[in-house]
């Protein structure tokens, strides 16, 4: 199975990895140490965003997308970020080996997870 150059980077060079001691809410799809999982840290402030991070088992799959949505919450309004879906991480992976495309689902559902939490 091989990932593209894309996802590597994000493997290789993770952005806003780690938890975040003061985020405001969490979501997580799936159960730490139990197998596949994702968990994204937010803080948020006035319904922004204004950091974003994650912890997921490691994958690569896993990672990339955890990176990218992390990415795209970052600054952005948490109405704007509800609409993200998991087509819009593939695209901007550009695609995940079959088998592994439900990581991207589940970094979505996180985020909405966390977002959901701020209400």
């Amino acid at each position: 199975m091989a990932f593209n150059d894309t996802v590597m980077d994000h493997v290789l060079n993770p952005r806003n990895s780690g938890p975040l001691d003061d985020a405001t809410c969490i979501g997580c799809v799936g159960i730490p140490g139990e197998g596949r999982y994702i968990k994204i840290y937010l803080v948020v402030m006035d319904d922004s965003i204004r950091r974003a991070s994650y912890e997921c088992n490691g994958c690569p799959a896993s990672i990339a997308s955890a990176s990218v949505v992390c990415q795209i919450a970052k600054g952005r309004g948490t109405d704007v970020v509800d609409m993200i879906e998991a087509t819009d991480v593939l695209i901007l992976l550009n695609g995940l080996p079959e088998g592994k495309e439900e990581m991207a689902g589940m970094a979505v559902e996180a985020l909405r997870l966390a977002i959901d939490k701020t209400d």
